[in-house]
């Protein structure tokens, strides 16, 4: 989206008023939160794990002690503004303020909310590590299954491994603590993978670790429980897995997250075949009631279907109506309320194609090698596509979805928030080095845009088209190319090096260096010169039987 764009400002806008919510949380966390070290601020006074509910006004804490979910999300959404604004010059008079705060959040996230093993040790030698409940509790007693967020994790610890220079104890703080978030990692997997079951690929809400201890309940049991949800139900907990998981597949190309969304996908689609009840099995004792009928179930089973499957003898369409359908059912579905429209809006999000996009952005922090499981192989063109049609006819709309579980941390409705006044931000330091893309990525986006170009009209064939012909058509469509020619390159050469590559990135991103912003602009340059309504047709992420990455069109 072009920096001088109305509604990109809008957004940012947005984006740093629910930081300034946020921030406000920290700073007003006064009860004990069981965060004896405080990492937040210019001077590092204030805790960076809020409490995990306030009054609607933002004064008081409701309940006490952090919680994961809300927290490794929040810590999410600020490093994607962070990244999705590195590039800007100048930059936002908040960037610095941000960056700093989602640099001092991940510290925290790591050291408060995850709990060393007392003798199991992770691949790299580290000592296994589990996510905890919240800053007071939970870990190797108990643990929600939904809570696990491999790719977060990961996307934090290139973050911390990028910005240390910059904002960290030291410059290499973030690569010194790399294999403490890879033993996280592994040890969030083996977890996720011991509490699903094989035959249905479905979780309980909770879960007791099989290395944990039995104070709560018996190891490798969903033998404890919290937030009012029965513990061996796959119910409003439990069904958060799916996406959470599912978004280092669609990041990362992470082996252990595909393998884990193909068993549920593959359930679902039986499932969807017949009379729609998922069923029991393993350690799942029962299904939450209507679950295609509340956003908050059915909105992040539908990300295990956007992976898809590999051992199964169904062939993709079954797939594709079972994702058709789940997609059609939430198109009828309201953003009204806070749990169910939540996920509404996230399955959207997700089932368009836009959260994909993003994988270019995250991945260009780089990072240390991958831990075992995970695929370090480039990420496939993202799909820019809109929300599949249904196959069939739509279910009637649902009824009015329940409210969350009673425990379930909230991030509460916030106003706008002042713009701070002039001269209060402090300068932003030198940008780190840039983040450039991988050579064979500037090649998916060079299909991709020339691809988009041809759907619209601005080139007559694909087979034709080459780095002079998609810098004419950027003219054509009034877009500034800074000068650019043609250069050495001979103008029938289908391959497009790597430095015109770089130049067309530069052209369409309308005068933005070629950095870590360079995928996502022009990613979205493709869209908006090829709207949804124009294009014969989009693709959504598959995998075939053998597990090889497929393009399937909704």
């Amino acid at each position: 989206m072009p920096r001088s764009s109305a509604d990109r400002a809008e957004l940012l806008s947005a984006g740093y008023e629910l930081f300034r919510g946020w921030r406000l949380m920290c700073e007003r966390t006064v009860a004990d939160s069981c965060q004896a070290s405080h990492f937040c601020g210019e001077d590092e006074s204030h805790e960076c794990l809020p409490s995990w509910k306030f009054d609607d006004a933002v004064t008081a804490e409701a309940g006490t002690g952090s919680a994961p979910d809300g927290d490794e999300d929040a810590i999410l959404g600020m490093l994607l503004l962070v990244l999705g604004t590195q590039g800007d010059d100048p930059r936002p008079s908040w960037w610095d303020e941000v960056a700093r705060w989602t640099y001092q959040s991940c510290r925290a996230f790591l050291h408060h909310l995850s709990d060393d093993h007392p003798s199991l040790k992770a691949s790299n030698g580290q000592p296994l590590r589990a996510l905890k409940l919240g800053s007071c509790w939970g870990g190797w007693d108990c643990s929600n299954p939904s809570y696990h967020a491999p790719a977060h994790y990961r996307a934090f610890r290139d973050y911390m491994a990028a910005f240390a220079p910059d904002f960290g104890s030291s410059a290499s703080e973030g690569s010194e603590l790399a294999p403490t978030w890879d033993a996280l990692i592994e040890t969030s997997q083996l977890i996720l993978d011991e509490a699903q079951c094989d035959a249905t690929g479905l979780i309980p809400n909770w879960w007791v670790p099989s290395e944990g201890t039995s104070s709560i309940g018996q190891p490798g049991t969903p033998g404890c429980s919290g937030s009012g949800t029965p513990g061996a139900e796959f119910g409003s907990e439990a069904a958060r897995t799916a996406w959470r998981v599912g978004l280092a597949a669609l990041w990362y190309d992470d082996a252990a997250a595909i393998a884990w969304s193909q068993k549920m996908a593959l359930h679902v689609e039986v499932t969807l075949e017949t009379d729609g009840s998922l069923d029991t099995g393993c350690q799942v004792d029962s299904i939450h009631p209507g679950w295609q009928s509340n956003g908050f179930m059915v909105g992040p089973i539908a990300t295990s279907l956007v992976i898809g499957h590999v051992a199964s003898g169904l062939a993709d369409p079954e797939q594709q109506t079972a994702l058709n359908n789940l997609a059609a059912t939430i198109q009828t579905m309201s953003v009204t309320d806070y749990y169910s429209g939540c996920w509404v809006a996230i399955a959207t999000t997700t089932l368009s194609g836009d959260l994909s996009s993003l994988a270019p952005l995250v991945r260009s922090m780089g990072g240390s090698s991958p831990p075992l499981g995970e695929d370090a192989s480039p990420p496939p063109p993202p799909p820019p596509s809109p929300p599949p049609q249904a196959l069939s006819s739509p279910p009637p709309p649902p009824p009015p979805s329940p409210s969350p579980p009673s425990g379930t941390p909230s991030l509460p409705s916030l106003p706008p928030s002042p713009s701070p006044p002039a001269g209060s931000e402090p300068p932003s330091p030198a940008p780190p080095p840039p983040l450039v893309p991988q050579p064979d990525e500037y090649q998916d986006l060079f299909t991709c845009i020339t691809g988009c170009f041809v759907e619209s009209g601005f080139l007559e064939e694909s087979g034709n088209a080459n780095v002079d012909s998609v810098i004419a058509a950027l003219a054509a469509a009034g877009v500034d190319l800074q000068g650019l020619t043609a250069g050495e390159e001979d103008s029938t050469d289908t391959e497009p090096t790597i430095s015109r590559a770089a130049a067309i990135v530069l052209a369409a991103a309308g005068g933005f260096a070629v950095g870590i912003l360079s995928a996502l602009l022009a990613l979205f340059l493709a869209r908006k010169l090829c709207p949804p309504a124009e294009a014969a047709a989009r693709k959504t992420t598959s995998f075939d039987k053998t597990g090889t990455r497929v393009a399937g069109h909704v």
